[in-house]
This record gives structure tokens, sequence and C-alpha cells, in this order.
């Protein structure tokens, strides 16, 4: 599993907003741009997009799995931290298995970032440039993802700029959880 924090910078006021990618809408808006669903969707979008070009299938929503990932997304923004291990340790596959996924195989990736930062091609740019993200991206083994944000930031003294945290929950599920 691999983390990699987007830090934002740019000035104060409304975002940037850059060109969509790979006839993905609103993933060049930042998600205070657009709505959650909106962003949630392009993300998902740019992963699939990314994975047909490298002959790789598309990966389905699941319920469960974006249920996984919007709550990490949310207690990272409460409690101020950026893990996939929760402050007592609880570990992504826990959590996973928690909300009624029956995994195989799981792996998570996490990005927040700020302002024009704070896109899903931004996330995604990121994503792709970093080994251990790129390979969850990619694994030919996962069917299944789970796009969750909040619009916080892991940080105690954020700088009041639009901030979002990203989880995406990628799984193979051993059981159907539809």
């Amino acid at each position: 599993m691999a983390i990699f924090a987007l830090s934002g910078c740019g000035g104060a006021g409304t975002p940037e907003v850059t060109a969509d990618q790979d006839g993905c809408a609103d993933s060049g808006r930042p998600p205070g741009a657009a709505t959650a669903t909106a962003a949630q969707a392009a993300t998902l979008c740019l992963i699939n997009a990314e994975r047909s070009r490298h002959g790789l299938s598309v990966l389905v929503a699941d319920p469960a799995l974006e249920v996984a990932a919007k709550a990490h997304s949310a207690d990272m923004g409460t409690r101020n931290y950026f893990e996939h291990d929760t402050p007592e340790g609880v570990k992504p596959w826990m959590r996973i298995t928690r909300v009624g996924y029956q995994a195989r195989l799981v792996g998570e990736n996490l990005a927040w970032g700020e302002a024009d930062k704070s896109t899903p091609v931004e996330a995604m740019r990121l994503w792709m440039d970093s080994d251990g993200h790129r390979a969850n991206l990619l694994e030919p083994r996962y069917t299944q993802i789970g796009v969750g944000l909040a619009f916080d930031s892991p940080e105690s003294q954020p700088s009041g700029r639009n901030a979002v945290i990203y989880t995406t929950t990628f799984g193979s599920a051993a059981v159907s959880t539809r």
C-alpha cells in the first residue's frame, strides 16, 4: 500500500479549474467546485481509462468498498492524521471487512490536496508517478473499487484553502457483496 500527500500551494480565492482528461467529466475541477459524487465518478473514470490503456479490465464500483473509503477519508480529516492505519492500529483490510466486503485481496491509495492541487487529475497524476500507487492502480487481480473523499484536511492547522482527502480502496472479492 502506498501513501502520497498532494501538497497544495496556490493563491486564495477560487481554485483554478484545469481541463478534464480522458473524457472524464469534472476531472479537472477541484471537488469544491464539483459535487463529491462528480469528483468520485471522475476519479473512477480516470483510473479505468489508465487501466484500459494498459490492457487491464476496468474496475467496478462496489458499495461496501465505497463506504470504507468514505469513512476513512472522513476519519482522517476529523482526527487529523494521514495514514493507512488508524491511530488505534486498525488496518485497511480490517476496515474493509468490517463493512461487509469479504476480500481475497485488498489495497488502498491515499492522497490529499488543497485548492488546484485537489483535482482528480492531480491525484491521478501523482499516483501514477509513485511506484506503490501505480502498482495498486494497475494490479490486474483487482476487480472492484471504492472511491471516497472528504472535504477536509488531515492537518490540525489547515491553511484555510479548499482541501480534499481521497481514499481509493481496491479489492478482489472472495464472496460477492451484491
